[in-house]
């Protein structure tokens, strides 16, 4: 991936239940349906082209997951001109007119490549990098924060109770090994999730949701099935 942005445009068929909705100075509440992300940007090498492709599949959200300017640098003038440069591409502007842009702070971007807190310029390199993107926003960690303290409490008060009220015991996993199959299959369903937008159980209440992209759910929905079929009969 030398110097070119690896683009993988994320088609997230996501329903109004699972939606996150975005907010900046250039938009509206948007609620998100479509993700792109790349990652190992030269500014000085990828110019208006590799942006037009971008701004054609209408992401409304676009991730630098890193890499983005190649700063590469001890001195913060240097680094802040290559940040200018990449604000300077029209394409990129009009992508940032288009959709909401975040980023990844990554090594080459911090100045020294595969630098640590011991790297004598990490505050100023971070100041500009924040300049440039924006501000860290943290409230998606504290809704996966209180999912997490629902759950771990939730979950041991339940298990007090001698059986679940519409079963006459609890089936519980009692496995403790690590396998093949196991890896396996939270690989597959972790390439399912990113690729489809959904983890099985808002997949099918979507089919009833009225989003406009129905045959995305069905293809997804009917590929989980064929999965349970192929599991139950052949693997098992």
């Amino acid at each position: 991936m030398k110097h070119i942005l690896t683009l993988c445009i994320a088609l997230a068929l996501v329903s109004p239940t699972q939606a996150e909705t975005i907010k900046s100075e250039n938009h509206n509440d948007t609620t998100i349906s479509r993700i792109a992300f790349g990652a190992c940007n030269n500014p000085r090498r990828n110019t208006n082209g590799m942006y037009q492709a971008i701004l054609g599949e209408k992401p409304n959200v676009f991730v630098f997951l890193g890499d983005n300017i190649y700063g590469d640098t001890e001195d913060m003038n240097v680094l802040q001109k290559k940040y200018n440069e990449l604000g300077a591409i029209k394409g990129y502007q009009q992508l940032c007119k288009q959709s909401k842009v975040i980023a990844t702070w990554d090594d080459h971007d911090y100045g020294i490549n595969d630098g640590g807190n011991t790297y004598s310029m990490r505050k100023e390199s971070e100041k500009i990098f924040l300049d440039f993107f924006g501000d860290w926003d943290p409230s998606l960690a504290f809704v996966m924060g209180g999912a997490l303290l629902v759950y771990g409490v939730g979950s041991r008060l339940v298990q007090r109770r001698e059986r679940p009220l519409v079963e006459r015991e609890w089936h519980l996993p009692t496995r403790r090994d690590i396998d093949g199959r196991l890896l396996g299959g939270a690989a597959l369903f972790g390439i399912g999730w990113g690729l489809g937008g959904f983890c099985p159980g808002p997949a099918l209440t979507s089919l009833f949701a009225g989003f406009s992209g129905v045959i995305g759910i069905l293809v997804f929905v009917g590929a989980m099935f064929a999965g349970m079929l192929v599991y139950d009969r052949v693997i098992r």
